[in-house]
């Protein structure tokens, strides 16, 4: 199961940054999406459009984005970066 702080760990952020990532509350600096696509194996043009399209709303929220890092990072289905990895979830 990954926690947040494993998350951050590998992300290289703090716990609570994984946390407002992960929830829509704000979105990465470039060098963070840099080092979570790296630590995931996440396409980083992929990532970038997502943060796009939730640029384009402007609203203030990051919601597609979390989804996009849920979907790709934790889901129990796995995606780019959890190969060999048994599925995860988020524990505080």
């Amino acid at each position: 199961m990954m926690s947040l702080h494993e998350f951050g760990r590998l992300a290289d952020c703090d716990y609570t940054t994984a946390s407002r990532l992960l929830s829509g509350e704000r979105a990465p600096s470039t060098r963070l999406l840099a080092r979570i696509c790296s630590a995931f194996g996440l396409d980083h043009g992929e990532a970038l459009k997502v943060l796009a399209r939730d640029h384009e709303r402007d609203d203030g929220k990051h919601t597609e984005f979390a989804s996009y890092l849920r979907e790709q990072v934790i889901d129990a289905n796995g995606g780019p970066g959890q190969a060999g990895r048994p599925p995860t979830a988020l524990a505080g």
